[in-house]
């Protein structure tokens, strides 16, 4: 038997391939393996056969990090919000700092490093919130990094297979909120367990965040979200 694993967006790179119908010539001799919903149906609408794609979602490890009882979340005027991700377009950092220039007092890290880093400070500053937002290219311990945040966005605007910050986040009991075009989206129920926005909707993402200043909205949320990231 032969196994596919595929856990790489899929993008130019794959669309535009010339040995694209080679390659899904070659997807019929094997079992194509992705790590959500979502890339199962984009694999299928790339002419692979449904029934020859498995969705197996990422597995946490909940022992991974050394903080097993979730901080209390309260009302907190000025919430802290992270974002763990590769600065280029697909990710939608962007969407992210335009959606935030409405929002007061609120502090933002973006964790990560990109070709995108440049211009994404050129765009805070254009939107006069530089003061808000804080660039590290790089986390020692990601565990204390999400449990000091009050709230993790993963914003990407193109297929993400999976989002495996937003599920790391959620197993500490950190909510989240995460766009449609992120696979553990599939996995979730907004307004439950996390908050689902469209992907490349500002308003939306903005709204979103409004939303979450609610402590007891994220306590709820987080808590739903601690219990399906177990599962």
């Amino acid at each position: 038997k032969i196994y596919w694993l595929e856990h790489d967006r899929i993008g130019r790179w794959l669309r535009m391939n010339p040995w694209l119908p080679e390659l899904r010539r070659l997807s019929k001799q094997a079992m194509t393996i992705v790590v959500s919903q979502l890339s199962k149906k984009l694999y299928a609408r790339l002419g692979w056969d449904i029934n020859r794609i498995v969705a197996i979602p990422n597995g946490i490890d909940p022992h991974r990090f050394n903080n097993r009882n979730p901080k209390p979340l309260t009302q907190n005027p000025n919430f802290h919000i992270g974002c763990i991700a590769r600065l280029s377009h697909d990710k939608g950092v962007d969407v992210l700092i335009r959606a935030l220039a409405p929002v007061k007092n609120v502090q933002l890290t973006i964790i990560g490093t990109g070709k995108e880093r440049q211009t994404l400070g050129e765009l805070a500053k254009s939107l006069h919130i530089e003061r808000c937002i804080h660039f590290e290219d790089t986390k020692g311990q990601l565990g204390d990094f999400y449990n000091q945040m009050d709230l993790l966005i993963l914003p990407s605007r193109e297929h993400d297979p999976f989002g495996l910050v937003a599920a790391e986040a959620m197993i500490l009991g950190t909510p989240v909120i995460v766009t449609d075009m992120c696979g553990i989206a599939d996995y979730l129920h907004t307004g439950q367990d996390a908050l689902v926005v469209p992907a490349e909707d500002v308003e939306a993402l903005s709204q979103a965040i409004e939303k979450m200043r609610d402590g007891e909205m994220r306590k709820a949320i987080a808590e739903a979200g601690l219990q399906t990231a177990r599962e």
